[in-house]
């Protein structure tokens, strides 16, 4: 099961794709966050692009985008990956994550996390190739035994992450900033 979260006007059910989204996956585990992608850019994503855009030049210019994001990661023990191809690492190539009270990144191949600073990650971002389709998740897990233990407290983890995520999303769908 897949469900999106996100405002109305800035959504659509027929093209989900160039919007930015909160999420909850339910398949394997429960999966929650924040979901961005961008294509392979071509003319026509030129525009119809517009949150990936505004998330990738917010965080290389906005300091309060920057520090939502941070703290959302920090607090909620969230990652930074594409959730579909984490072992690989997807267009990032890697997994961001607060480790040990440090940001910090691991790559395929690596045993170790490695200790990096945010302007890392947000070269990282900003420098991803325009030829590769980018998923871009931060997000939670639950492994699925432990949300069904949960029962219907589940429901307070998912909405803590989502509401440090919600800045993150307004930041990046706002026309203004």
């Amino acid at each position: 099961m897949e469900l999106h979260l996100a405002r109305e006007l800035h959504y659509d059910f027929d093209n989900p794709w160039p919007y930015a989204k909160l999420f909850v996956y339910s398949d394997n585990e429960l999966a929650f966050g924040f979901y961005i992608e961008t294509p392979k850019k071509t003319q026509s994503d030129v525009q119809e692009y517009l949150h990936w855009r505004n998330f990738r030049d917010r965080l290389q210019n906005n300091t309060a985008m920057r520090e939502a994001l941070m703290t959302a990661m920090e607090n909620h023990n969230l990652v930074m990956t594409d959730y579909y191809r984490q072992k690989s690492g997807g267009a990032l190539g890697c997994r961001f994550a607060f480790r040990e009270g440090h940001l910090q990144q691991w790559k395929p191949g690596n045993s170790d996390w490695q200790d990096v600073d945010v302007e890392h990650l947000i070269h990282r971002i900003a420098q991803l190739p325009e030829d590769k389709w980018v998923d871009l998740h931060i997000f939670a897990t639950i492994k699925q035994e432990q949300a069904i233990d949960m029962a219907d407290k589940v429901v307070f983890s998912i909405l803590s992450v989502l509401r440090a995520l919600v800045p993150v999303y307004e930041m990046t769908i706002s026309e203004k900033f």
